[in-house]
């Protein structure tokens, strides 16, 4: 229903890869259209929304996107609510949130993360300084699986601050990361 296209692929990039989509599904009409057939019904084969992601922060990017023939353009790095906002307001999805113990337990650590991380924060020796810098340098970069590399580098050292880097890279929260490693 939904496809949250990165415009960086191998390949074929995020613009072709909708133009495509956006061909087949033309295409696709227009035979049924020959054949007599109804057309698509949303039930049967919706045709799916397409949101750009990209890290470029060239101006312009936007309108090229939805020039292209994407639905929607979101920037990195994004917040998870960025995400929930699209398919609310492409597919209409609602949310509810809770903040129960069953919820925490269930696997949603990030109410907990603050508070954790103050008491982790409160025994923690000072981290490498070689490490915080390059940690500071792989989060501009945006690249996920780098700053999760770099966290996996002191999870030897400091397990439970590691978990909580995690947690926030999760979540997309780079800021909470920089603001951790500053206070360490």
């Amino acid at each position: 229903h939904l496809i949250l296209m990165d415009v960086r692929m191998p390949v074929m990039d995020g613009y072709e890869a909708t133009q495509e989509i956006k061909l087949r599904i033309q295409q696709r009409e227009q035979e049924q259209e020959e054949n007599g057939e109804m057309s698509i019904s949303a039930s049967d084969s919706p045709i799916p929304k397409i949101v750009a992601l990209t890290a470029s922060t060239i101006e312009g990017r936007r309108s090229f996107a939805l020039l292209i023939g994407c639905d929607d353009f979101i920037s990195k790095p994004f917040r998870k609510n960025d995400i929930f906002d699209t398919l609310n307001k492409h597919l209409g999805v609602k949310y509810l949130y809770s903040n129960s113990a069953d919820f925490i337990a269930a696997g949603d650590r990030s109410n907990q993360s603050d508070s954790t991380s103050n008491v982790v924060l409160a025994s923690l020796p000072e981290l490498p300084a070689q490490w915080v810098e390059n940690m500071r340098q792989v989060i501009r970069s945006a690249d996920f699986d780098l700053i999760a590399r770099t966290i996996e580098e002191i999870r030897y050292d400091y397990p439970e601050f590691a978990e909580i880097l995690q947690d926030h890279l999760n979540n997309f929260d780079y800021q909470k990361i920089l603001a951790l490693i500053a206070e360490a």
